[in-house]
């Protein structure tokens, strides 16, 4: 039997940095890949920011990582969400 590694759980907001509480899902996001054809098939999916329900098809690991900036930039300049 293997030895199970020690795991350290914080908070999501002392794992960010940050001082507010946030919710679980604030953050979160869901990405389903399409299937891959062959070795030479571009990474495809959709993904979704689960707080907003904001969501977008991407075709590349760019477009991917794109989204899910923007969506995170997008929701911390956003007032209303920071207040609650």
């Amino acid at each position: 039997m293997m030895p199970v590694p020690e795991v350290t759980v914080r908070e999501d907001s002392e794992a960010a940095g940050e001082g507010s509480r946030q919710k679980p899902t604030e953050r979160a996001f869901v990405v389903q890949f399409d299937p891959i054809a062959d070795a030479r098939s571009r990474l495809r999916g959709r993904v979704e920011l689960i707080a907003s329900g904001e969501a977008t098809r991407f075709r590349s690991l760019k477009q991917l990582v794109s989204f899910m900036t923007g969506a995170l930039r997008k929701q911390t300049s956003d007032p209303q969400r920071s207040e609650g």
